[in-house]
């Protein structure tokens, strides 16, 4: 991605959480459109029928289970504490600080700052910027130290906390991976929990997860190679955690999409993981 501009995989997850409501799964997202501009969604939507139908179901897909599955995690990791630090690494347009309504749980998001100031910008315009509680945290992970920015920002390591980093490590080479589990266990005094997503390292050996690395490739975001689930496991136990809950690409059909035709379904190279300390 260029350093210039915003993230247009963060525009298109925006657009499709915009439409959570369809899946019927739970999860609703009413201030997406909001962060879709002031054309609507328009430009997004010219963008995805470029991609395809198939394209677009697999992203889809993806970005709302995990959505979902993630947000699933958190109520049940807040409903066992007073207070709550949920740092949501690569937010792009996610609007979970507009949705919450849990006053034990502290929003801090993370992410590139021109991301982040155009988010900013466009909540300013839709008149909700002012989020009680919610703390925006420009980082660029090429120059920036995460633990220092999130210190700075109020982050309390003795708290509970719970890290997302979700359609980022797609993007990332396993060593920069890595080094954001590390400096994640470095920060986490008490108990923490991860949940991130990845592609395994045979994602493209699928039709779909080809297309689906072509399309973003194509939006100047090129894919990172798949990561090792072996390594990723090894890379946990390294950064005192444990795996605690994993899906793969027919599990999440399963739970999230079963009425896919089986053509349709996730391909087995999609990983969520969730692991705890």
């Amino acid at each position: 991605m260029e350093e210039s501009k915003a993230s247009v995989t963060a525009s298109i997850c925006a657009y499709i959480r915009a439409n959570a409501d369809s899946y019927g799964i739970g999860f609703s997202d009413p201030f997406a459109k909001g962060f879709l501009g002031g054309d609507g969604g328009r430009g997004v939507r010219r963008i995805i029928q470029g991609a395809g139908s198939g394209v677009y179901e697999l992203f889809s897909d993806v970005t709302i289970a995990r959505a979902a599955w993630a947000e699933g995690h958190l109520r049940c990791f807040a409903a066992g504490h007073d207070r709550v630090q949920y740092v949501i690494l690569g937010a792009g347009f996610d609007s979970f600080a507009w949705r919450n309504r849990n006053r034990a749980i502290r929003v801090f998001e993370v992410d590139h700052p021109d991301t982040q100031r155009l988010k900013l910008e466009l909540a300013d315009s839709l008149g909700i910027a002012q989020i009680s509680g919610a703390t925006f945290t420009g980082v660029d992970f090429s120059r920036d130290s995460l633990e220092e920015k999130l210190l700075l920002g109020g982050f309390d390591p003795s708290l509970p906390s719970f890290f997302t980093i979700l359609g980022v490590s797609w993007y990332l080479p396993f060593t920069a991976f890595a080094q954001t589990v590390r400096s994640i266990s470095g920060l986490s005094q008490g108990r923490a929990r991860l949940l991130f997503d990845f592609q395994g390292r045979n994602f493209s050996s699928s039709a779909r997860g080809r297309a689906l690395s072509d399309f973003t490739a194509s939006l100047g975001e090129q894919m990172a190679p798949g990561y090792s689930l072996t390594a990723t496991e090894a890379l946990l136990f390294e950064a005192g955690f444990a795996a605690s809950d994993h899906l793969d690409g027919a599990a999440i059909s399963r739970r999230f999409t079963p009425d896919r035709t089986p053509s349709g379904q996730i391909p087995d190279g999609v990983h969520f993981m969730a692991a705890a300390r």
